[in-house]
């Protein structure tokens, strides 16, 4: 599948290399930006739908699906994702199954022409898909240009902070990583880190 062949309702965006880590004390993570001002701080409540495919990241926020795909991996590890699907709610029939098979699944429920789907509800009967609720609190920086982030995202059962440097060249991200004294090589994306703290596994 081509990165841009379901994209749907967005302008043409550069895909963007990413570095993120995630710990569960938020002390291990605030250090690196603590002499820095945030550019903003902002609350929302997110939901993550964690799939089978591992170079998959979908979740709902700002009344909207947003599908992003990992595309590569170099040789320092960092991870170029790029989106490949994006739609505001209300979804229509055609929409939900647009989505269902970018995901590879099979609609488990028929939809009256124009009905509107709650998205909390679109992937019911479809077990392999695991919704995540969150809050999530960011704060914003940015350092020589390139853009970084400190995040902490909870619910009843999860609690993780994440720093993160993303740019869409990644010489970028290793200079501000340097700048950091950044020593780790280990690069976690969000699936990845709520899948292992969820202890996800497919059905099928």
């Amino acid at each position: 599948m081509s990165p841009s062949d379901n994209t749907s309702g967005i302008e043409p965006i550069i895909p963007r290399w990413e570095w993120r880590i995630f710990a569960e004390n938020p002390s291990e993570l605030q250090n690196y930006f603590k002499s820095l001002a945030p550019l903003r701080r902002e609350k929302t409540d997110q939901v993550y739908f964690l799939v089978p495919q591992p170079d998959l990241n979908l979740k709902f926020r700002y009344d909207q699906f947003d599908l992003k795909q990992l595309v590569e991996i170099n040789s320092q590890g960092f991870q170029k994702w790029t989106p490949i699907y994006k739609s505001p709610i209300p979804l229509g029939d055609r929409d939900v199954d647009k989505l269902l098979g970018i995901l590879g699944m099979v609609p488990q429920r028929s939809h009256q022409a124009g009905e509107y789907i709650d998205p909390v509800d679109i992937f019911l009967g479809n077990p392999d898909i695991v919704k995540v609720q969150v809050e999530k609190y960011r704060e914003k920086y940015r350092i020589d240009g390139v853009s970084c982030e400190y995040a902490a995202i909870k619910n009843d059962t999860l609690k993780l902070v994440t720093i993160a440097i993303e740019d869409a060249d990644p010489l970028n991200i290793s200079h501000v990583k340097a700048k950091l004294h950044i020593k780790t090589e280990e690069n976690v994306s969000y699936p990845a880190a709520l899948k292992q703290s969820l202890n996800y596994k497919p059905a099928r």
